[in-house]
């Protein structure tokens, strides 16, 4: 993704065939060229730095970009210049806006820290789209590809725990020769008017020429074919995979989350799945109703046909509860003690159907407890 200022002039004749071929293409659509893979094409978006100066993000949308990926910064550089009027200006006309890094990392440390200062300083800003990863600099092309794809899947790793969708970027031949395998979704860099690779990618990158309203700059064009409208999604609840997750400003929740009154658990080692039925923390155990999208269940519940008093953390109660001659009793594992006789203490107490103490003639309820 670096770039240079220098006005290229192309005399050859395979230059001007190929700026002829651009006009044809682009004229159905207003920046973009369609590709041999538009069955499966989803959005077509732009890619942005300081490079392209200042931007007039109304006339982006206006011309028919549907998702922007911005700059963070780079290891060697720092912040970007223009990441926090990019994302201002992209948040404010309602694109799709994700995010990319330029990192050099040479260890999973490393790599680590850098995700870290990204997710410090996307922090206050929505991101919509995947946070990447650009891994291309020559001072690594000496390290073996199994590392490479450590250092990336490391960076990825920070970034899902963030809650937000990782994506590592690079050029065709680069994941092709240099990167060994990783499990996170791929952006690609070929400069051609169809990419020419062998696996799964989430994103393409076509050109860097590619001519925007509002951009004084040529800037690179990148199209999307992998449905992420549907994974990433503004609030509340999406299903994928025969799983349900839940997500608050375009970021997946994980762990113990609040919501509309509520208490789900999102599992980190779930991918974040929002998790049902019985559920064992460092507290104990939960009950998290599969009837009500994983809700956490608290008072007098009734659980798999059994009877359950659960405090204000949804863990099960036990012992003596309520007051003669409404008295109940919940035993150990937490369920409430019906239709049995059960030796309490130093006394035989003996629970009806419903789970009510009933006692002989001149029997004490306060010894029973």
């Amino acid at each position: 993704m670096r770039k240079s200022r220098k006005k290229l002039i192309g005399k050859r004749i395979n230059s001007v065939l190929i700026a002829v071929m651009m006009v044809v293409f682009t004229m159905a659509t207003p920046f973009y060229v369609n590709r041999v893979e538009a069955a499966t094409h989803y959005a077509a978006g732009i890619d942005v730095s300081y490079y392209q100066g200042t931007i007039d993000w109304q006339a982006v949308k206006d011309d028919g970009v549907q998702f922007v990926m911005v700059r963070v910064g780079s290891h060697k550089k720092g912040i970007d210049p223009q990441f926090a009027a990019n994302m201002q200006g992209a948040n404010a006309v309602g694109l799709r806006t994700g995010v990319y890094y330029y990192s050099v990392a040479r260890t999973v440390q490393e790599a680590q820290q850098d995700a870290n200062l990204v997710l410090q300083a996307i922090a206050p800003y929505t991101v919509s789209f995947p946070v990447a990863i650009d891994y291309e600099d020559s001072s690594v092309k000496d390290l073996s590809p199994a590392d490479q794809a450590a250092v990336v899947t490391a960076f990825c790793d920070v970034v899902a725990c963030g809650g937000y969708y990782p994506m590592v970027y690079a050029s065709r031949n680069w994941f092709l020769t240099r990167m060994g395998n990783i499990a996170y979704d791929k952006w690609i860099s070929q400069y051609n008017t169809a990419l020419d690779y062998p696996e799964p990618y989430t994103m393409w990158q076509s050109s860097s020429h590619g001519q925007v309203k509002g951009i004084g700059y040529r800037v690179d064009v990148n199209h999307l074919y992998k449905d992420l409208y549907s994974f990433i999604i503004q609030d509340g609840f999406t299903e994928r995979g025969g799983k349900t997750y839940l997500y608050r400003n375009y970021r997946k929740q994980l762990g113990w989350v609040e919501y509309n009154g509520a208490r789900y658990v999102c599992e980190p080692t779930d991918n974040g799945a929002v998790q049902t039925g019985w559920f064992t923390d460092s507290l104990g155990r939960h009950y998290l109703d599969p009837a009500q999208g994983g809700k956490l269940l608290t008072g007098l519940q009734v659980i798999e046909g059994e009877a359950y008093l659960l405090d204000g953390n949804g863990l099960p109660y036990s012992g003596w509860s309520g007051k003669w001659p409404e008295l109940y009793y919940f035993a150990e594992d937490g369920k409430m003690v019906r239709d049995k006789t059960v030796h309490i203490g130093q006394t035989d107490c003996t629970f009806d159907k419903e789970g009510h103490l009933t006692a002989p003639e001149g029997f004490d309820p306060a010894a029973a407890q």
